[in-house]
């Protein structure tokens, strides 16, 4: 054989060897699947994976397109919009390989994204009942959720299906957006033929910036950046949740989040920004909406930490671009909890501003915006632009307000109604007002409506840059209990959060200790109260109940699960508290301090946490009661 035939055959055989070796069966990528929804009226981009060099033949309709699969085996193809329609078959061929795509439907795609209280599911929600029978009954409201994940590069794949007309996945999925899509259809009746995708990429305990990739983070200073909770860096959970959605087309994005941010607000606004103009590059529009909740009133426990700085960020962001807009939460009924639970007031709050900006409705989508403040002799005229819907007070005189003289010094102030769209404010603390502030604080009151029920944002006409604040908190009040043998404190929000026996106290009285059941992200508040009795008192959610009942001589406590999940409730002791004995299932567990003790029955397991502290919990099955005794004792330890 002559040599160059020979050299020319090996070249041929390394060819094909490397073909081989990249060989890969046809794919798509993860968010297309049976039950989904495309974004009608737009390009639709489909892709996926295949053997190099291979040519991809997609169809979908009467519409087809292909593509040669670059060297990598990526293929990408997109086909011309398309109408409302009946439910098609995606298709995909390449040479003897198909996929089919089955019950595609073409409406509107929404993402939900954000940290916790956007992860805050349908099923922790407060009065869903109706709203769960209306949805699992929608045959064109379909789900899918990204699962939870940190990638140190950008992932083009996750593990995910969509589902529709599940009640797991939908109480599984997150509130806001079942709330949002419900409400949707109620203010734009157009919308209830349209099929709503809701797509649910939500983590909580998570910064902007670690929704960024990293390129985009460059000009930042890394000092100014922060990992997230569990250690998540920046840029990670874009990577792993955001970046396989990138050319999707999507109707808007549904963004809640800056908890975790709150001690940089003057930072907030750049990152905002910045995400915003990344995920429009991904989803291939320069003027995607974005629906971004303002964080509710919560007294903030944090130090260096402001959620009224932060929330003047975020209306920032929103007034300096028109396709960002801002739905106010600082009226929550249960504002004392960080996770607000009556999560349907801010997904019709987010429905209204879809609907009027989004689909072009004529609907009072916002609460009375601030116009101008102008000096009034000891007073100051608020100038608010209402629209169709004029100013509403809860009463004659409202407070909520604060006003500043020259000194720049705040003092609370009352405001009256001048007409539908003035009030008159005024302090006998500020003779000569310059400047003034509303709903200025972590938790204020909340008392400037229109007569559509929606609130004020809170506003300031200083130009003072951020700075930490000092305020006084109303906080709700505690209950005591007070026996011959023993006394007790329970917090508002549920929490046993005080046993002292002899003087001495067993359980551990640090923010989050005692006894309180858990929730996803930590303790779970249950701020709804009911006095049983004189010895006896209920604290409740739509799914949960704990009740302390207490004699001379014992605690005794109820746990009600009456959801579909089981109810985890955990007990920590005193620091200085030690186990006596072992702790074994199904048998009382004895703890001893100096000259008190505590002895709990009915509990599951006990264990040391860091080696410092005790932990006693107790898992209630759905549907289940669990009781436990706690039963104070005299110690006889040395």
């Amino acid at each position: 054989m002559h040599p160059w035939f020979q050299r020319a055959m090996g070249s041929a055989i390394v060819a094909l060897l490397a073909i081989e070796s990249q060989a890969q069966p046809l794919s798509l990528a993860s968010v297309f699947g049976d039950r989904m929804v495309l974004q009608r009226d737009a390009p639709v981009r489909i892709w996926g994976n295949v053997t190099p060099a291979q040519k991809v033949v997609v169809s979908l309709a009467d519409k087809s397109a292909e593509a040669v699969a670059d060297a990598e085996g990526k293929w990408q193809v997109e086909l011309p919009p398309l109408p409302l329609g009946k439910p098609l078959e995606l298709s995909i061929r390449c040479g003897q390989e198909a996929l089919a795509v089955h019950d595609v439907l073409m409406g509107d795609l929404w993402l939900c994204s954000g940290q916790s209280n956007m992860q805050f599911t349908f099923g922790e929600a407060i009065d869903n009942a109706s709203v769960l029978e209306k949805v699992a009954a929608d045959a064109s409201l379909r789900l899918l959720m990204i699962p939870k994940a940190a990638a140190e590069k950008p992932a083009d794949s996750f593990k995910g299906s969509w589902t529709g007309k599940d009640l797991k996945a939908i109480n599984s999925f997150a509130a806001v957006g079942i709330y949002f899509a419900a409400t949707l259809r109620e203010h734009d009746p157009d919308l209830r033929d349209v099929p709503i995708g809701l797509i649910d990429s939500s983590f909580g305990g998570t910064r902007v910036e670690g929704w960024i990739p990293s390129a985009k983070l460059a000009p930042f200073k890394a000092d100014d950046l922060h990992d997230s909770m569990f250690g998540i860096k920046p840029t990670q959970l874009y990577n792993a949740m955001i970046a396989p959605l990138a050319g999707m087309r999507i109707k808007g994005v549904l963004w809640y989040q800056g908890e975790s941010n709150t001690a940089q607000a003057t930072l907030y606004p750049d990152l905002l920004r910045t995400m915003i103009g990344q995920w429009r590059e991904d989803f291939r529009d320069p003027v995607l909406p974005f629906y971004l909740v303002q964080l509710a009133n919560y007294p903030e426990p944090w130090e260096t930490y402001s959620f009224a700085w932060l929330r003047d960020a975020q209306a920032k962001v929103a007034k300096e671009d028109e396709h960002v807009h801002l739905a106010v939460a600082i009226d929550t009924p249960d504002g004392y909890d960080l996770h607000p639970r009556h999560k349907s007031q801010l997904g019709d709050r987010l429905a209204r501003l879809a609907a009027r900006y989004a689909y072009g409705k004529e609907i009072v989508a916002e609460g009375p915006r601030f116009r101008s403040a102008t000096a009034d002799g000891d007073a100051m005229c608020v100038l608010f632009d209402v629209g169709s819907s004029p100013l509403l007070l809860k009463e004659e005189l409202v407070d909520g307000f604060d006003l500043a003289g020259e000194d720049g010094v705040y003092y609370s102030a009352l405001a009256s109604r001048v007409d539908d769209q003035t009030l008159r404010v005024s302090s006998d603390r500020v003779r000569s007002p310059r400047t003034l502030r509303y709903a200025w604080r972590a938790n204020p009151a909340a008392t400037v409506f229109n007569r559509d029920g929606l609130p004020a944002e809170p506003f300031r006409t200083d130009s003072a840059p951020e700075s930490p604040m000092c305020e006084v908190q109303q906080m709700r009040p505690a209950r005591r209990v007070i026996t011959p043998n023993y006394s007790a404190r329970i917090e508002a929000d549920g929490r046993l959060a005080s046993l002292m026996v002899n003087g001495q106290e067993l359980l551990n009285t640090d923010e989050g200790g005692g006894f309180l059941p858990m929730g996803a992200w930590g303790a779970r508040p249950l701020l709804n109260c009911h006095e049983v009795g004189p010895n006896c008192v209920r604290y409740f959610d739509r799914g949960a109940a704990i009740t302390y009942s207490f004699t001379n001589d014992e605690t005794h406590i109820e746990i009600d699960n009456d959801t579909n999940e089981p109810l985890t409730t955990r007990l920590l002791l005193s620091r200085l508290a030690e186990l006596l004995g072992k702790a074994e299932p199904g048998k009382a567990i004895s703890f001893a301090r100096d000259r008190s003790g505590i002895t709990i029955e009915g509990a599951d397991a006990a264990e040391q946490l860091f080696g410092v502290i005790y932990q006693v919990k107790t898992e209630v099955k759905p549907h289940e009661k669990r009781e436990l005794i706690l039963r104070p004792t005299v110690s006889t330890s040395k």
